[in-house]
């Protein structure tokens, strides 16, 4: 039988420091019972902030049996980035990697900064032979019924055909995107946000062998 694997979603923190604790806190007091946790992006913070936040996260889940797997946004300072590695162990920025995940799932993420090579590209130089694929990007894919989104993540899904991918806001304007809707056989998550308010938004996914069983959102 296949191995059930349960990720902890959310992305786009917005620089507020209580969305960010509160996820800190569902992960270092497992309340969701997860295995591995995922942001997608969205720090809106300066390089000072951002070392105080992963000082914060290292300090809480240090020892590794949750790991965190994060990537800056789009819109992120790049100077955060130093700092989002600077740990070494957990949490782990992603970023451009190609990254094990419990259950024999790969994760394959980018922050869809602009660059010489096309997101989707970049994504699929990432890869992996080896189990199903988990894809993470700072911008959702594109939907024509919003006319919203990323149409080089769009285009990731449809080569890549990850059993799940998570996405953050970034270079969304206007209508949100539709937080759980399905691209051929991927279960696409944008979580959204509420860290205007203090509040965290996210989804507790099952995932066993290269199939979603489970998506169910939640708020704090």
């Amino acid at each position: 039988m296949a191995e059930l694997t349960r990720i902890l979603v959310a992305s786009d923190i917005r620089g507020s420091e209580d969305a960010w604790r509160k996820f800190i806190n569902a992960i270092s007091l497992d309340v969701f019972k997860v295995d591995v946790a995922l942001l997608a992006g969205g720090f809106g913070v300066d390089r000072n902030r951002a070392q105080a936040w992963v000082e914060l996260a290292a300090e809480r889940i240090a020892d590794g049996s949750i790991p965190l797997c994060l990537i800056p946004g789009a819109g992120d300072d790049p100077a955060i980035d130093i700092e989002l590695t600077a740990v070494g162990r957990n949490p782990v920025n992603v970023d451009g990697r190609a990254y094990p995940l419990p259950g024999g799932l790969t994760l394959i993420s980018d922050s869809c900064r602009p660059g010489l090579t096309p997101v989707a590209e970049r994504l699929a130089a990432l890869e992996s032979n080896g189990g199903p694929l988990v894809l993470m990007t700072a911008a959702p894919p594109y939907n024509s019924v919003t006319a919203s989104g990323s149409r080089e993540v769009a285009k990731a899904i449809e080569r890549l055909r990850p059993a799940l991918s998570v996405h953050g806001l970034a270079g969304v304007t206007g209508e949100l995107p539709d937080p759980k809707r399905w691209i051929g056989e991927t279960l696409a998550l944008t979580p959204g946000s509420e860290a205007d308010r203090g509040g965290l938004l996210g989804f507790v996914v099952d995932l066993v062998g290269d199939g979603v069983r489970l998506a169910r959102p939640f708020q704090t």
